[in-house]
């Protein structure tokens, strides 16, 4: 579960057993897609349970530890700052006793921001947060279905129309 410096490293076993639990004729294929569900967000007309032996034999995909401890502390600060190393690392490292925020302002880039209400990992609130702090946001766009999750980004049967021909058409636009 989790390796020197990876959380939750994808392994050929559970592959196996994401292909064997989440086929199409499978009993406990309904079981997987509720594990997806229970960390995402709830959306069933839109998950494809064809591919289910595919998501599920690509997740878990790992992380570096170290991400989801900058993830942790990007939460407990409430700042879009630098990775923490502690207090000593961090005098060593930055100069000071803190690490330094971002300076969002710097993204001069055009910033489309996509997001849903059914998204139990980006709040709707964290990226009107967001969108206060970056400089060139040409949109904040709501994908237009209530129930659309985390996982739908990538996975809908309507990722399409929902959301891929916008993001298509504004990146075609700048």
């Amino acid at each position: 579960m989790i390796g020197v410096y990876e959380f939750l490293p994808n392994s050929e076993f559970l592959t196996l057993v994401g292909g064997l639990f989440c086929k199409d004729d499978a009993l406990t294929q309904k079981l997987c897609g509720n594990i997806l569900f229970l960390m995402c967000g709830f959306n069933q007309d839109q998950l494809n349970t064809t591919l289910l032996p595919v998501i599920m034999g690509h997740l878990p995909a790992g992380s570096s530890t170290n991400q989801l401890l900058h993830y942790a502390q990007g939460i407990n600060s409430a700042k879009y700052r630098q990775f923490s190393y502690g207090m000593i690392k961090n005098l060593a490292n930055y100069g000071s006793l803190t690490p330094p925020d971002y300076d969002l302002s710097k993204i001069t880039a055009p910033v489309f921001l996509h997001w849903s209400d059914n998204d139990w990992m980006a709040d709707s609130k964290d990226v009107r947060e967001l969108q206060s702090k970056l400089p060139n946001v040409k949109g904040s766009i709501r994908v237009p279905l209530a129930e659309f999750n985390h996982l739908d980004y990538m996975w809908a049967i309507d990722a399409k129309p929902l959301l891929y021909d916008t993001v298509l058409e504004n990146m075609k636009k700048y």
